[in-house]
């Protein structure tokens, strides 16, 4: 793995009292994976402390921690969704779903939206398209919440024909399956009158 900048410590000169830690974050990018699913060493974290004394100066000390390998999925296309933080009973929920193809080949996607007893919904039902490589598309749905409440939204199925062993829950994992519904007839907008 490879530093996406140059890593500076955010915990360079910092003095810890007993019981007090420290953390910091730093950004990796990872080398291209072959065939799907495999691990990645991570690397080493080196460390180099030494003790406040009042007495004599003290030694630095350097230690070193390997980091442990990371599980690295390839992911030929990623979905993302845009929505509203919360909807309203009866009231247009729109919701757009991004798809991205991050591969060097055509996809071939079939999409299908499972119905909901919790909402009605306006736009394709089942859709099969190509997205070109690099390329994103988007799909435009209009959700129409029945209850108000914590709500399941409906699930958007992903099949990908060029990769089958891709499963769907790979591919949605990062997109909301709930939202709240606010009953309807408020007309307040504030975080209160939920």
């Amino acid at each position: 793995m490879n530093a996406i900048d140059q890593p500076q410590s955010q915990v360079e000169g910092v003095t810890l009292q007993t019981s007090e830690c420290a953390s910091e974050c730093f950004l990796l990018k990872c080398p291209p994976v072959q065939n799907g699913t495999s691990t990645v060493a991570s690397g080493h974290y080196v460390i180099s402390w030494k003790r406040k004394s009042a007495f004599a100066e003290t030694s630095l000390v350097r230690t070193i921690i390997t980091l442990p390998h990371v599980m690295v999925e390839n992911i030929p296309l990623y979905v993302h969704a845009e929505l509203p933080s919360f909807g309203r009973v009866r009231e247009s929920l729109p919701v757009r779903y991004h798809l991205e193809n991050r591969t060097g080949l055509v996809q071939d996607v079939e999409i299908s939206v499972e119905p909901s007893d919790a909402f009605m919904f306006s736009g394709l039902k089942q859709v099969r398209m190509r997205i070109l490589p690099g390329a994103e598309q988007e799909m435009l749905y209009n959700f129409y919440p029945l209850m108000a409440g914590y709500q399941g939204l409906p699930q958007l199925n992903i099949n990908l024909l060029r990769f089958p062993n891709i499963s769907n829950q790979l591919l949605l994992r990062f997109l909301p399956s709930r939202i709240f519904v606010k009953p309807q007839g408020r007309n307040d907008t504030s975080i209160e009158a939920a």
